[in-house]
């Protein structure tokens, strides 16, 4: 019985390890990397760290799970603005957990689009416009929004400008190094080599004009895009500062009601009625 319980905890205390040591090291580095220290107070950084260790566990074991089978498929159910999400690099579906579940109670269509690990991220976008394109084609779908997380947020804007705005509505990129990060040694595939600052992917991608209806959220505290302000798109980006690193800031309830409200929100910028039947109130 002890070395039956001994085998199902050394794997999960593994984990526990190796997430909580990558997790530490990328917030000291991260810090220390930056030309100034604006973090904000000691007390933020030390809530940012306590947040990001559980999800960083959660997000290391079912990254494991997604190297030894595959992404997970997913059907996507009717809906006249499917929302399609989009995992950053090594991520599953259960990033988007919290936002998913909220957007699809107020009656939004969700669907995960989970790529293979290290797959180059020009032939990702060519895999992810022929799925957005067969769920153009249902009788019900009129127009797609997207929501991508860190490498997904580059995907998401490299497909509306692919599409153009008459096919894509809304796109939100959350703690996208949309400059790259130095991070990106440390990652493995040529995915991973794109994200690097200068990279030329990320030259092609910056010289285009940013795709209409964009939304970029980033983190005053992200641990994983180094320097931090190569996540920023310009002075319209909504700025955590309530203590979230790169991965636990999908779970702040800022960022749940920033997504809500821009995939909401009319062309002019005003609250869709969906929205106002609601009594969650925007704290930013």
């Amino acid at each position: 019985m002890k070395i039956l319980l001994l085998w199902i905890l050394a794997p999960v205390l593994g984990a526990a390890l190796a997430a909580a040591a990558f997790c530490l090291l990328t917030f000291v580095l991260t810090r220390l990397g930056e030309k100034r220290v604006g973090a904000g107070p000691g007390r933020l950084m030390a809530a940012a760290i306590l947040r990001e260790l559980p999800v960083q566990f959660l997000f290391f074991v079912f990254m494991l799970g997604k190297m030894a089978f595959g992404p997970k498929r997913e059907r996507p159910g009717e809906g006249a603005n499917p929302v399609i999400l989009l995992p950053g690099y090594l991520e599953t579906g259960l990033a988007f957990a919290a936002i998913r579940s909220e957007l699809e109670r107020q009656g939004l269509t969700c669907v995960v689009f989970s790529q293979p690990c290290f797959r180059d991220l020009q032939d990702q976008c060519d895999r992810l416009e022929r799925f957005a394109h067969d769920l153009l084609l249902r009788p019900d779908a009129q127009r797609l929004h997207l929501v991508g997380h860190s490498m997904g947020g580059l995907l998401a804007r490299q497909l509306a400008l692919r599409l153009g705005p008459h096919k894509v509505g809304r796109v939100v990129s959350i703690a996208c190094p949309h400059r790259g990060t130095r991070w990106a040694w440390a990652g493995v595939g040529r995915n991973s080599r794109q994200m690097a600052p200068r990279s030329n992917y990320l030259r092609e991608l910056e010289i285009r004009p940013p795709a209409k209806g964009l939304l970029n959220i980033r983190t005053a505290h992200d641990n994983l895009i180094s320097p931090r302000l190569n996540a920023a798109m310009g002075p319209a980006d909504v700025v955590i500062e309530s203590g979230w690193g790169h991965n636990g800031v999908l779970f702040a309830e800022e960022t749940i009601e920033s997504v809500l409200l821009h995939l909401n929100s009319t062309p002019s910028g005003q609250p869709a009625p969906l929205l106002q039947q609601t009594d969650r109130s925007i704290k930013l």
